[in-house]
């Protein structure tokens, strides 16, 4: 693939038997030159009883990159917002996450920590300035689930104007089915193609923007979403059925091609990691970027 990165959604788990499995997944990935941001707060819900136990129990592994913190947390939906209705308002999530990211420093002062935020842009956009700048100053870098389009528009020109931290996508991309059909049920066929073309877009924007090629700029990578299909995420959540269900992308129609997030259809790979056209256009992509001075952040691992 010529990956260099994966960013985990989960911790592995807190328990001897999971540490130890993850112990040899992390052994694996620094073996194929792979590093590794990994969550700690279990799923990015702000479950402070693993962060301890986490951290310390790979802090030495030298497949780590960064301690991930948070996952679309400021995002003004029931499901997400404020880590999955933990907290009242957006600003006590915030001091939560300032509260975990000083916890891992006292733990471990050897990686970095980055918190993900949904999109950042109004109604929430000064909000999240307040954030990055005066509640979680701990936070060394932070990354971004973006959807926006066929490229990033001003995100970066935005992010820039708001903080001299970091920045990465820790989502970008879109799924591999052409929604033809919304309701009442959906319809349409994969197109591996407009998935690759997508893909390979967004990735050429967001290259112009990296700092490992011109330090005045603040993008310091991306994680494409994602490594592999995940069938339990729509419809009745059964793990052997890959189900067509999704959502339209009301924020903005062009966030997806066909404006509509396919939710079982993200990964490059397939569920028997059969490779689709937007593995082997992001392997050409990424061998690229191998003879640089520095390299970027390149890719994403599902849960």
């Amino acid at each position: 693939m010529n990956a260099n990165t994966v960013y985990t959604f989960l911790d592995f788990g807190t328990t001897a038997e999971f540490i130890d499995t993850a112990k040899a997944v992390l052994d694996f990935c620094y073996q194929n030159g792979i590093m590794v941001i990994m969550t700690v707060d279990e799923n990015g819900s702000d479950n402070k009883a693993n962060i301890e136990t986490a951290v310390n129990a790979f802090k030495n592994h030298p497949a780590v990159l960064m301690w991930a913190l948070g996952n679309e947390w400021n995002l003004e939906r029931e499901d997400r917002s404020n880590f999955y209705a933990h907290y009242t308002t957006l600003s006590e999530a915030a001091s939560a996450i300032q509260e975990n990211a000083q916890l891992i420093k006292s733990l471990d002062q050897n990686h970095p920590v980055v918190s993900i935020l949904g999109e950042i842009t109004q109604p929430t956009q000064a909000k999240v300035s307040d954030i990055v700048n005066n509640i979680c100053t701990a936070v060394d870098v932070w990354g971004a689930n973006i959807y926006r389009g066929p490229e990033f528009y001003d995100l970066f020109t935005q992010w820039k104007a708001m903080s001299t931290k970091p920045l990465f996508l820790s989502e970008f991309g879109t799924d591999a089915f052409h929604s033809t059909q919304w309701w009442p049920v959906v319809a349409g066929n994969e197109d591996q193609e407009m998935q690759a073309d997508y893909i390979e877009t967004l990735w050429l924007d967001m290259a112009s923007e990296f700092s490992a090629d011109d330090p005045m700029k603040v993008c310091v990578g991306g994680t494409v979403f994602e490594w592999n299909d995940e069938w339990w995420k729509t419809g009745n959540g059964s793990p052997s059925a890959h189900e067509f269900d999704g959502y339209e992308t009301t924020w903005t129609p062009i966030a997806h091609p066909d404006g509509f997030a396919n939710e079982e259809w993200f990964g490059i790979v397939n569920i028997d990691r059969e490779r689709r056209a937007s593995y082997l256009s992001l392997q050409n992509t990424f061998r690229s970027r191998q003879n640089g001075p520095l390299s970027p952040i390149l890719f994403l691992l599902s849960q």
